[in-house]
């Protein structure tokens, strides 16, 4: 009968650390809340009556949200514009709603104001992508979920 002896993050060496990271990072590792983003960006879009017709979201490469908003989409609409707080509850609704209503102040161009807040969220996506590949984010997800390891580093 052979023993295996089982740890949990904490106790794992720096090296065996940086391999359950690169492991992590490796095996099919998908952002979490990418999904949420999107709806909050298309929930956003809906209160112009535009939508979203295309997105690439990524840490590498070229990221980008295009919408069929154009010129018309923004007519009529001035400082009464009144825009959904939380329409779906995540936290980019914030993002896009501040941005917004900030940028609308200032250039008093609701096409603008869309547009920065649409950048905005965008930025806010790909910062939480970059985190979510750190190894403090992987540490603290590791902790959080018990995930358990070989003395190497293997997540079994």
């Amino acid at each position: 009968m052979e023993t295996i002896s089982v740890y949990s993050i904490d106790e794992l060496s720096n090296e065996a650390k940086a391999r359950a990271h690169s492991d992590f990072m490796g095996g099919g590792f998908e952002y979490f809340w990418l999904d949420e983003g999107i709806e909050s960006i298309k929930a956003f879009c809906e209160q112009f009556g535009c939508k979203v017709t295309d997105y690439t979201i990524g840490t590498c490469g070229h990221s980008y949200i295009k919408t069929n908003a154009d010129n018309s989409t923004f007519r009529g609409i001035g400082a009464k514009f009144k825009l959904a707080e939380y329409p779906t509850g995540y936290c980019i609704d914030e993002d896009l709603r501040i941005t917004y209503l900030a940028e609308f102040e200032r250039t008093h161009s609701a096409k603008l104001a869309f547009n920065a807040a649409i950048d905005a969220a965008l930025k806010a996506i790909i910062s939480d992508m970059e985190y979510q590949e750190t190894m403090e984010y992987f540490l603290e997800h590791a902790e959080a979920n018990e995930y358990k390891f070989l003395g190497n580093g293997r997540m079994i």
